[in-house]
């Protein structure tokens, strides 16, 4: 943990005379944190900032500094680091161990500040926070008093700008549910007032679901722009951030019955969402060399095979991945599922 930040208050709006930047890496947890983060570093008076979005150069930079075989979403966020060397005063990279009881996140996340202090030494100013259901709520308080001090502000203040982002997150999630958007475009028209892409006339001739983890499936680098590639074919594209946490959760039990992983809703409990709701067609998304998704992903296909009646696409992503290859398996998909269902409505 970093030290203390030097600040001072304006005694009636609490905020900073002297602006001090947070940066966030625009992956792993960005996609589905970042409305949270925001509004509380904002709230307490910092000033906050993102990476450029992923890029060729940002990607070979990060692969350089990691083993061959590190999954493509670390490689990525390692480059996203790097590019916010000497322009923040702060980097935030916290620790998100679990988020439920005996449920786990993946090891490569669990010493995300180790690893990135171990290939990037020239970054030393990291903000980390831990957060481990598993260890209780003495240790998750103990961990919000250690980043209260590094960022030298008052309890009270904290303990606002910490409800006032939960509340903020909260609306963002139903958002996203309502107007059925993806994690990225809930974030462009929070931010940048930026409405979503023009979506297909409706009713669309029919439609798919996407799973797999936010960073993989919301990064339009690393996927090649997969979820706008979909829709330019007339299909309603359904993505895990539009379904309740409550039909998540009786997905997953319809497929592995507990949650053993973080991200497990994303995967299993998406797809047995999918499965229930009759949807055309299931692509699975997921990263090279990702121990979890291996077995997730293999789950959710065998489910969607034994349903017989539900063509399911695995598509895995590493750097080298040719775009030609995914658009070629991509159109391959859809056409089957066209045909299939323009021959059960015969």
């Amino acid at each position: 943990m970093i030290g203390k930040i030097q600040a001072t208050y304006h005694s009636d709006q609490y905020k900073r005379h002297i602006m001090l930047t947070i940066g966030i890496p625009r992956a792993l947890h960005y996609y589905k944190y970042y409305p949270l983060w925001y509004s509380f570093f904002n709230d307490l008076g910092f000033q906050v900032i993102t990476s450029p979005p992923t890029c060729k150069t940002c990607l070979d930079e990060g692969s350089i500094r990691l083993i061959s075989d590190t999954c493509l979403p670390v490689k990525a966020y390692v480059g996203h680091v790097l590019s916010l060397k000497d322009k923040c005063d702060l980097v935030f990279v916290p620790v998100i161990r679990s988020l439920e009881k005996k449920v786990h996140n993946c090891s490569r996340f669990l010493g995300l500040p180790d690893l990135v202090k171990s290939v990037v030494p020239e970054m030393s100013n990291l903000l980390e926070i831990e957060i481990d259901v598993n260890k209780g709520d003495k240790f998750l308080k103990k961990q919000m008093q250690h980043l209260r001090l590094a960022l030298n502000v008052d309890s009270g203040n904290f303990e606002r700008s910490s409800q006032k982002a939960i509340q903020t997150y909260l609306k963002f999630l139903a958002v996203l549910r309502k107007r059925q958007l993806t994690y990225q475009e809930g974030i462009n028209l929070l931010y940048d007032q930026k409405e979503p892409p023009h979506r297909i006339a409706q009713p669309p001739e029919f439609k798919i679901g996407i799973t797999g983890h936010p960073y993989v499936t919301n990064d339009e680098y690393i996927n090649h722009n997969l979820i706008q590639r979909i829709r330019k074919f007339k299909v309603e594209v359904i993505t895990p951030e539009m379904i309740s946490r409550r039909s998540l959760q009786k997905g997953i039990q319809t497929i592995s019955e507990h949650s053993y992983w973080t991200s497990e809703s994303e995967v299993i409990g998406a797809v047995g969402s999918y499965l229930e709701n009759k949807l055309d067609g299931i692509i699975g998304v997921t990263a090279f060399s990702c121990g979890p998704d291996s077995l997730m992903m293999h789950l959710a296909e065998r489910k969607a095979d034994a349903n017989g009646l539900t063509p399911f696409l695995a598509l895995t992503l590493e750097e080298h991945s040719s775009e030609t290859g995914l658009v070629t398996r991509l159109e391959a998909f859809l056409e089957m599922v066209s045909r299939r269902k323009r021959n059960v409505r015969l």
